[in-house]
């Protein structure tokens, strides 16, 4: 019977010892959550704008298959690029499913009162969703919920557009190389075309949709030596 005892006293906890535990399991998941929530949200991100670019460069490349966009200008008879961005809305129109065709009438698609920011949390300004569009774009929504604005150029020597889209519209941080992001098409490619990498390190400003398709990641969120030819994620 006393060596019972004596070989249970060992074999129990005290509860000093499992408050311990318990507190080191706590702040244990208290540095790590915020990071897995995180990863789960970027990943989150990079599907929804490999989703959202392959969606549109399907329909722009089918589109383009039987018109160019000056040919699509040209045929709606615009004469600014408000109403040239805007035929070239309806003309994909035909080749993609929109949710909603909002035309010249952006605010309908895009909430104007959002604050839209780079990556970094710095002003967009006019660059990306912006007042400029309200006078020179046309916008349609996605099924899925992704804001798209066309821009298009109604000068004889321009044969491209502009395409900006937000892959969550009206929910998310909409910033810049998280939510928001750019291409364009012109007489030259079959579809979307992204901004050529000439190997180097990775420049924000324009890169962060072709870095995404590339590599899967957003690490230029968290680091700023990312390098197209040897460094494709943050140490």
């Amino acid at each position: 019977m006393k060596l019972k005892t004596i070989y249970n006293r060992f074999k129990a906890f005290t509860l000093a010892e499992v408050l311990l535990v318990v507190a080191i399991i706590g702040i244990t998941a208290a540095i790590a959550l915020p990071n897995l929530s995180q990863s789960v949200d970027e990943d989150k991100y990079v599907m929804l704008a490999k989703t959202t670019y392959n969606e549109l460069d399907s329909g722009f490349t089918r589109m383009l298959t039987n018109k160019s966009i000056k040919e699509i200008i040209a045929d709606a008879g615009a004469t600014t690029n408000a109403a040239a961005s805007e035929a070239v809305v309806n003309e994909l129109s035909k080749y993609i499913k929109m949710g909603t065709n909002c035309g010249t009438r952006i605010q309908q698609c895009h909430n104007s009162s959002k604050k839209y920011v780079e990556y970094d949390g710095s002003s967009i300004e006019d660059k990306t969703f912006g007042e400029s569009f309200t006078n020179t774009g046309a916008a349609f929504t996605l099924p899925s919920g992704a804001v798209v604005v066309v821009m298009a150029d109604v000068r004889a020597d321009y044969d491209f557009a502009r395409i900006y889209f937000d892959v969550d519209g009206a929910k998310g941080p909409s910033k810049k190389g998280v939510d928001i992001f750019g291409a364009f098409t012109n007489s030259n490619t079959d579809g979307l075309e992204l901004p050529s990498v000439y190997g180097g390190e990775l420049d924000t400003t324009y890169d962060t949709l072709t870095w995404i398709l590339a590599n899967d990641n957003m690490d230029y969120l968290h680091c700023n030596d990312l390098n197209w030819s040897t460094k494709h994620q943050c140490d």
